[in-house]
């Protein structure tokens, strides 16, 4: 994944093209999440990415390992003065969503854990309509791969079937956000966001084959053969003061008969989920969901390098205990803090907080911090 929107939202699946690619730039970030529970294994994320140009300078091209992904991709191929062409590669092994990890209400399920694995190929147009106006038109074929989890993996429970999955995507974008270093960067994960943005995804998941899995008597994951969802957002940030900013953000999505492999991952601190303080990483998975999340930065040097404030997020979503009441909603909130740092090439996050909701629900304290850095060489 290319740098992520602290709201979580993929930012080259959002953002335009807002500077060329350095040339032969090297950028690494590694970072790590605890919780409540010490019996239970950290998560975290270690990535080694490369950016650089073809031989004649036109196509922008990178190669990223992100723990357990490696993903190459050759973009900004210019087609006419408004519309690009973009490829990428993907393949993650092993622990793709969080899937060996399965929560519910705070305890680990570990007979409902399984490795997945897949392959992906994409390939998709941006065109500019006006400036700010962007349109994403992309074409996927994914392949997956299942496997049962050493010993823990319960043995009535059903892997899912490994199926192609052709994934056509359509994306909208309404750009009014200033420019800011990390949507060049990589190793600069949360965004300061100033001005706003707003769109909407819409997309077909067309499966090979879509039979229920899980455990027997478990309704939560019987997709069907063809799915399709709709995922509106909206970010914003307004420097209120030279010491004070605010940003904050919504997303929502609504699916048809979704399973686990493509729900939405809602808890955790990182870019890849939609966060919820205090709620573990991909704690909760839903296809029909809201999301809020606002910040109130402050900044502590007269460089503008360090930035601390508090944060709030919460969400409402369908089968909130993930027990296959598909129409039963709940809600799931937290605060905390968050602290951004950028000195030179360095990166600095270190971000917190307490979920009362979670903690209610499991009569024991729901609370996450996470801690991560990087580095990225010249231009």
């Amino acid at each position: 994944m290319r740098n992520a929107l602290a709201l979580a939202l993929p930012v080259a699946a959002l953002s335009p093209s807002v500077a060329p690619a350095a040339d032969h730039r090297l950028s690494t970030y590694a970072g790590i999440e605890a919780h409540a529970d010490p019996d239970r294994p950290l998560h975290g994320m270690i990535i080694v990415a490369w950016d650089g140009r073809d031989a004649s300078g036109t196509t922008d091209l990178s190669l990223e390992l992100n723990t357990d992904t490696l993903r190459f991709a050759a973009t900004d191929v210019t087609l006419n003065a408004d519309t690009t062409l973009n490829f990428q590669l993907t393949g993650e092994a092993v622990v793709a969503g969080l899937l060996r990890d399965h929560w519910r209400d705070l305890e680990h399920v570990p007979e409902r854990t399984f490795t997945a694995s897949y392959a992906q190929a994409q390939v998709w147009t941006k065109t500019r309509f006006a400036d700010g106006l962007y349109m994403d038109a992309e074409l996927g074929l994914r392949r997956w791969f299942f496997g049962e989890n050493g010993d823990e993996t319960g043995p009535d429970f059903r892997l899912p079937p490994e199926a192609w999955v052709f994934e056509p995507r359509l994306r909208l974008t309404w750009w009014r956000l200033d420019d800011d270093a990390a949507w060049r960067d990589r190793h600069r994960l949360y965004p300061r966001l100033r001005g706003y943005a707003l769109g909407v995804e819409g997309g077909l998941d067309l499966r090979s084959d879509s039979r229920a899995w899980g455990d027997p008597d478990d309704p939560r994951n019987r997709p069907t053969m063809g799915l399709a969802r709709v995922r509106p957002w909206f970010l914003a940030g307004w420097q209120a003061t030279p010491d004070v900013r605010w940003q904050g953000g919504v997303e929502a999505g609504f699916a048809g008969e979704e399973d686990d492999l493509t729900r939405r991952r809602l808890g955790g601190l990182t870019p890849y989920v939609a966060q919820i303080p205090g709620v573990f990483w991909a704690h909760d998975l839903a296809g029909r969901y809201a999301h809020a999340q606002t910040s109130v930065p402050f900044r502590l040097d007269d460089a503008g390098g360090l930035e601390v404030g508090p944060m709030v997020a919460a969400a409402v979503l369908s089968d909130l205990h993930r027990t296959g009441a598909l129409e039963d909603y709940g809600v799931e909130w937290g605060a905390g803090a968050a602290a951004d740092l950028r000195f030179g090439a360095w990166q600095v996050d270190v971000r917190g907080g307490y979920s009362p909701s979670l903690s209610a629900r499991a009569d024991k304290a729901a609370w996450n911090v996470f801690v991560g850095g990087g580095w990225a060489s010249s231009r």
